[in-house]
């Protein structure tokens, strides 16, 4: 099975730089989930570790961990990291 989302280039450089930076193990990987009701839901991510019912990916060495019954909410969703040039601001964004 395919990654049903994608991940920017920028998103994975960051996400490996926070890998080494906190020394997370090997246990975790990037969970990408989707929490809210009906119409209302808001995509996250966070390190995790494997639970029962996940499925496991692996994209440029990144463990990737989605429950099964949440590909529905996070299918063709794109993760990337932006900088606000105006503000500096930086962060995650789904798109």
């Amino acid at each position: 099975m395919n990654l049903p989302i994608t991940i920017t280039s920028k998103a994975q450089q960051k996400i490996i730089e926070i890998i080494q930076h906190k020394n997370i193990g090997e246990e975790y990987g990037l969970r990408i989930g989707s929490k809210g009701t009906g119409c209302n839901q808001n995509l996250y991510m966070g390190f995790d570790t494997i639970k029962e019912n996940d499925e496991i990916f692996f994209e440029n060495n990144i463990r990737i961990i989605i429950k099964k019954m949440q590909f529905m909410y996070v299918i063709n969703s794109i993760l990337d990291y932006q900088i606000d040039p105006k503000t500096n601001e930086e962060g995650f964004i789904f798109i």
